[in-house]
């Protein structure tokens, strides 16, 4: 799925079903968007895995604790970090504050 920002690359492959909660917009270089996503935490770090350096971005090392994982990520188009957590009472569910700044 085409992320739900225009400002961030149509190859960072995000969920069926993710949704915009809260585009924070420019602060200087960087902009910033939290998204609802419907699937489990393990599944979101599955899928950034899995497709992500197939679609040219390279990741970090990553880190990780308990309910959360954090990560960046890098291409021709620019680079950006991502931190994903766990919802609450709802494995289903993952909140993801991605941060991007362009080329």
């Amino acid at each position: 799925m085409a992320p739900p920002v225009a400002w961030l690359p149509a190859n960072v492959a995000l969920p069926v079903g993710t949704t915009l909660s809260a585009d924070q917009g420019r602060d200087g270089v960087l902009y910033r968007a939290v998204f609802d996503v419907p699937v489990s935490l393990h599944d979101f770090v599955c899928l950034a895995i899995g497709t992500w350096p197939g679609a040219g971005w390279r990741l970090g090392r990553g880190d990780a604790e308990a309910n959360e994982t954090e990560d960046s990520f890098s291409g021709p188009a620019g680079s950006g970090a991502f931190r994903a957590t766990g919802v609450c009472c709802d494995v289903g569910r993952t909140t993801l504050l991605i941060v991007w700044q362009p080329v």
